[in-house]
């Protein structure tokens, strides 16, 4: 996916609090968060996107969109209680 892609993605997460499952390599494997994105942070030419996992760390974790592999929506079942 390219970046422009990856920055539309991201956004209407935001504005939708998605779920997202992101994948991005770090030294020799592939780190992967599923949590809630919080905002696109724009610093220099680079975007990063802030995301709240959701496996219970109150940390929000930042990544370069440039950096990510993988960056996809998880749909919720309007059947599926709130995780929120």
């Amino acid at each position: 996916m390219d970046y422009n892609g990856k920055t539309l993605i991201a956004k209407q997460a935001i504005s939708m609090q998605s779920l997202l499952e992101v994948t991005w390599p770090v030294k020799q494997k592939q780190e992967r968060v599923l949590g809630i994105p919080k905002a696109l942070e724009k610093t220099g030419t680079e975007s990063i996107l802030v995301i709240k996992p959701m496996d219970g760390r109150e940390e929000t974790i930042r990544i370069p969109l440039g950096k990510i592999s993988l960056l996809r929506r998880i749909k919720r079942s309007i059947f599926e209680t709130n995780i929120v």
